[in-house]
């Protein structure tokens, strides 16, 4: 299609239910919805050889509840 670039969703793992990316309640790990991280260096190697770009949406003013008390 000519296009060298594609664009996903925000990949963190996400509370349940929580399927958009802004519910993130772990940024280290990937939202199972995307795949497993070898999936996702599968991906990245494979945009490579084409000589395309992955952009990540980025999320940084969202994270699901943490039930963390910041007191």
């Amino acid at each position: 299609m000519g296009f060298d670039a594609i664009w996903i969703s925000p990949i963190p793992k996400n509370y349940p239910n929580d399927y958009y990316g802004y519910g993130a309640m772990n940024i280290y790990e990937l939202n199972d919805h995307f795949g497993t991280e070898q999936e996702f260096a599968d991906l990245l190697k494979a945009m490579r050889d084409r000589d395309m770009w992955l952009m990540l949406d980025v999320v940084a003013n969202h994270m699901g509840n943490t039930n963390t008390d910041f007191s």
